[in-house]
């Protein structure tokens, strides 16, 4: 039987992941380095939003991972018609805003997570654990700002 051993075993261990991009060279970057050996089974890559709501309902993800270079109404638009195609999936983005309304907006439209651009490995790790357990994951340099999205 193969196993990992318990050390390197994150507890999100068979999680399906949607990765969502507006950069194809950031969505490979991240399946290959940051979940290189983690035993995390990426569905689909998707580097246009035509196709969104089909795709979610198709590979049925736990986590769909959202990739933006720039965070705006049209991405957090994005973001709400995942929630509402699939109340279920996790949904974390990943942007480089830390403009407190639009993070804000961000988990108002149904993200349950939210990092700052490019966040480590232990970083992902840790946001996803988070929000498997049904919890809010917050990008540790916005911590002073919790309290506005919740």
């Amino acid at each position: 039987m193969n196993t990992i051993p318990n050390q390197t075993r994150p507890s999100f261990y068979s999680q399906t992941i949607l990765l969502v991009s507006d950069s194809g060279a950031v969505a490979q970057a991240m399946e290959q380095f940051i979940f290189s050996g983690l035993q995390l089974r990426v569905a689909a890559r998707l580097h246009t939003f035509d196709n969104l709501e089909d795709a979610v309902r198709r590979f049925v993800p736990d986590v769909a991972i959202a990739y933006f270079n720039a965070l705006d109404t049209e991405r957090i638009r994005q973001i709400r018609r995942i929630a509402l195609a699939a109340p279920h999936v996790g949904i974390l983005v990943i942007a480089p805003t830390t403009t407190a309304s639009l993070v804000q907006e961000v988990f108002s439209a149904g993200a349950r997570g939210y990092l700052l651009d490019m966040p480590s490995r232990e970083e992902l790790i840790s946001a996803l654990d988070r929000m498997r357990e049904r919890g809010t994951a917050v990008d540790e340099r916005l911590r002073g700002d919790v309290s506005l999205m919740r």
